[in-house]
């Protein structure tokens, strides 16, 4: 009997460590300005004989990825730090080449400060992954690499004041790099507003 091809795929996925709030990495600074930090480690092997499906394999392909991820929180009563970053060291081994590089960076800031009559948020997002994993923005198919900056700020005063006010403002932008689809295109927008409050009474309000 004569075979017209072969097909072939294996995966395997090993350790995963996270280190956080009560391990060995977690730690308070002080009452007034506890931290606590926490360090992740994801190891994953994949070995694909035939990464294509093809009936002839072209040769077998290696990827080895470690994820690396750490965060700060710092929470009060009146305030709430964070901050979070994490990437992946990817080595690829493929029959048409060999790689290795520093993948998929994502860093996100964020802070919150309350008072008895005011208010402040601010945060800060930055992220690169394969267009074909962002779902969340829309992108189904394609090749290339996406690079998404989110910065936003918020900030209430005289709340407590017949007359409150509110300004916020955002900023986003969307970078496709070596993008195979021609309908990934360049965006970017920016958000202001301000807003007053005026209370008549506890039950009526009106909003500007």
């Amino acid at each position: 009997m004569r075979r017209s091809g072969y097909f072939g795929q294996t995966a395997i996925a090993i350790a995963t460590v996270v280190l956080g709030p009560g391990g060995v990495f977690a730690q308070t600074a002080s009452p007034d300005f506890p931290v606590s930090v926490s360090v992740g480690l994801t190891t994953s092997i994949i070995a694909d004989s035939n990464p294509s499906l093809l009936v002839l394999s072209p040769g077998a392909s290696t990827t080895l990825a470690e994820r690396l991820s750490f965060g700060i929180t710092s929470e009060t009563s009146a305030q709430v730090l964070r901050l979070s970053i994490d990437g992946g060291l990817v080595f690829d081994d493929t029959p048409a080449s060999t790689s290795f590089g520093f993948r998929d960076p994502n860093f996100q800031l964020s802070y919150a400060r309350e008072a008895a009559n005011s208010a402040l948020n601010l945060s800060a997002d930055y992220r690169s992954s394969d267009v074909t994993d962002a779902v969340a923005e829309g992108v189904a198919s394609g090749e290339g690499t996406l690079v998404a900056t989110d910065v936003s700020a918020a900030f209430d005063f005289a709340r407590n004041a017949p007359l409150s006010f509110s300004l916020a403002a955002s900023f986003a932008d969307r970078d496709y790099r070596d993008a195979t689809d021609p309908d990934l295109a360049d965006n970017m927008s920016t958000s202001i507003s301000a807003t007053a409050d005026l209370r008549f009474s506890p039950v009526t309000s009106g909003a500007v």
